[in-house]
C-alpha cells in the first residue's frame, strides 16, 4: 500500500522494512517479558552469564556471519561478472527458491526445544526419534516443492508473472537453484541437532571451507558458464554438506543412524515425489493448458507429490494413519 499509494521508491521500501523490523522487535520483546517467570531481583546485565557461553556464542556468531557470506557473495560477484539482464534472471530464481525455507522453518523451530531437552538429558533414543521424524517431514515438504520447480518451473513462472519470455529465461536457472536450495534445506535439521548438543565447531569449520572454495570457484566457472555456472556451484556446495558434513556429524552424534537418514529420511520420500512428478510431467506434455488452467493444475500436482512423499516416509505415514483412524493411532 505504501509503494502503491504513497511513494513507489526504493527508499520508501527500505524505510518500511526498518520500521516493520523495529515494531516486530518491540512486540516480541514485550511479549517475552510477559511470559518470563517473575524474578526475586531486578534484571541486570551479567558479563558472567555471557562468559559461561562464550565459546558456544562465538561459534554461533561465526556460523551466522559465514552463512550470510555464503548466501550473498555470489550475488555480489555475479553483479560484476555477468550482464545485468542475466543477473536479474538469477536474482529472480534465487528469490523464488528462498520460499523453500518457509517450509523448513516451522519444523526446525518446533523441534529445537525437544531436541535440546533430549540432548541435555543424554536421551539418545529421544534425540533419534525427533531427528528422524523431523528430517522426514522436511523432506516431505521441501523435496516435492523443489522438484516442482525443476519439472514445472516454466509453468509456475508463467502463472506468476504472465510473461512467457521471462519464464523461458529463468526456468533453467530456477531448476538448478532449487536443487541446491533443497540440499541446503535438508541439512537444516542436522545443523539444529548439532546446536542442540552445543557443538558448533563442525558447522563453523564447514562454512569456513565453503567460503574459501566458493569465491575462486565462482571466478573460474561464471566467466565460462554464466549464471548457470553459479547455480551449479551452489548445487556442489550444498551437496558437499550432505556427502561430507553429514557423516562427520553422525560419527559423534547419533552414531549408526547415518544410512537411515540417507535412505528412509531423504531418499524414499524424494523418490516417491520424483516418480509422481515425472508421471505428471509426461501427462502435462499431452496438452497445453492456459494460464488459468495451470493455476489450477499445479497445486493439484504438488499436493499429489506431497502425498506420495508422505506415504513413503514411515514417520509421516504413521502420523497420517493416526489422523485418518484416530481410534487406532
Amino acid at each position: 500500500l505504501l509503494l502503491a499509494f504513497v511513494a513507489p521508491t526504493t527508499g520508501a521500501f527500505f524505510l518500511w522494512q526498518l520500521l516493520a523490523s523495529l515494531l516486530t522487535l518491540m512486540v516480541l520483546g514485550g511479549k517475552l517479558y510477559t511470559v518470563l517467570p517473575a524474578g526475586d531481583r531486578r534484571a541486570r546485565f551479567s558479563p558472567a552469564a555471557l562468559a559461561e557461553i562464550r565459546r558456544f556464542a562465538g561459534g554461533m556468531l561465526g556460523i551466522n556471519l559465514l552463512a550470510v557470506l555464503l548466501t550473498q557473495i555470489d550475488k555480489v560477484l555475479l553483479s560484476r561478472l555477468i550482464p545485468l539482464d542475466q543477473f536479474g534472471y538469477y536474482m529472480l530464481a534465487t528469490s523464488v527458491c528462498v520460499l523453500l525455507y518457509t517450509l523448513t522453518g516451522p519444523v526446525t523451530l518446533a523441534l529445537s526445544p525437544p531436541l535440546v531437552v533430549a540432548a541435555t538429558r543424554g536421551d539418545t533414543a529421544a534425540v533419534a526419534r525427533h531427528y528422524h521424524a523431523g528430517a522426514q517431514l522436511i523432506t516431505v515438504l521441501v523435496a516435492p516443492a523443489a522438484l516442482m520447480l525443476v519439472g514445472f518451473g516454466h509453468d509456475a513462472l508463467l502463472v506468476w508473472t504472465g510473461n512467457a519470455g521471462l519464464a523461458d529465461q529463468v526456468a533453467p536457472l530456477l531448476g538448478l537453484v532449487a536443487i541446491g536450495t533443497m540440499c541446503n534445506a535438508l541439512m537444516q535439521l542436522p545443523y539444529f541437532t548439532m546446536v542442540a548438543h552445543g557443538w558448533t565447531r563442525l558447522a563453523l569449520v564447514s562454512n569456513i571451507v565453503a567460503v574459501t572454495l566458493l569465491v575462486p570457484l565462482l571466478f573460474i566457472v561464471v566467466p565460462v558458464a554464466g549464471a548457470r555456472g553459479a547455480a551449479l556451484v551452489w548445487i556442489a556446495l550444498n551437496a558437499g554438506y550432505i556427502v561430507l558434513q553429514a557423516p562427520l556429524l553422525h560419527r559423534r552424534i547419533l552414531r549408526g543412524e547415518l544410512w537411515r537418514w540417507y535412505a528412509a529420511d531423504l531418499a524414499l520420500p524424494m523418490l516417491a515425489a520424483a516418480g509422481t512428478l515425472a508421471a505428471a510431467l509426461a501427462l502435462r506434455r499431452l496438452f497445453d493448458p492456459d494460464r488459468l488452467g495451470l493455476a489450477v493444475l499445479l497445486p493439484l500436482i504438488a499436493a499429489l507429490a506431497v502425498l506420495a512423499a508422505g506415504l513413503a516416509a514411515g514417520s509421516v505415514r504413521a502420523r497420517l494413519a493416526a489422523v485418518w483412524n484416530p481410534g487406532h493411532g
